[in-house]
């Protein structure tokens, strides 16, 4: 079904408005925020296998030492760094080892994976958590 003119015209009017009521920086936000909850959407499939990630690093964190974890490390970090989630979105692989003796893990993630740095901690943890 084609649209009417008026209706395309109507269209263009409002996004038109939209971007001269926004700010540069709001603007800038906003589609940042779109584009993050699109790739979200986009990776869900992927979500479960982050999930036992961070289940396997915390058990990793606990003693990171060991040989038992930098085994269980590495075959983290394969996972992960096959995601198309982190390949699309980090700057470098994944180094789980590297990332369990950092005081701060997540903001180390951040500094990586730059897509992460306006998403806090505690939001992380809930969208992720949300697709269960």
């Amino acid at each position: 079904m084609v649209k009417p003119l008026w209706v395309i015209i109507g269209v263009v009017v409002s996004i038109l408005t939209l971007v001269s009521v926004l700010s540069s920086a709001e603007m800038s936000g906003s589609v940042q925020s779109l584009q993050f909850s699109i790739a979200t959407i986009a990776y869900s499939g992927e979500a479960n296998e982050i999930r036992m990630a961070v289940n396997e690093f915390m058990k990793i964190r606990n003693n990171p030492y060991s040989e038992d974890s930098k085994i269980k490390a590495q075959e983290l970090d394969e996972k992960l760094n096959d995601l198309e989630l982190v390949k699309n979105n980090c700057k470098d692989k994944i180094s789980t080892i590297e990332l369990a003796v950092q005081q701060n893990p997540y903001r180390k993630l951040q500094e990586n994976c730059p897509v992460l740095e306006k998403v806090s901690f505690s939001k992380a943890v809930y969208l992720w958590s949300s697709f269960r």
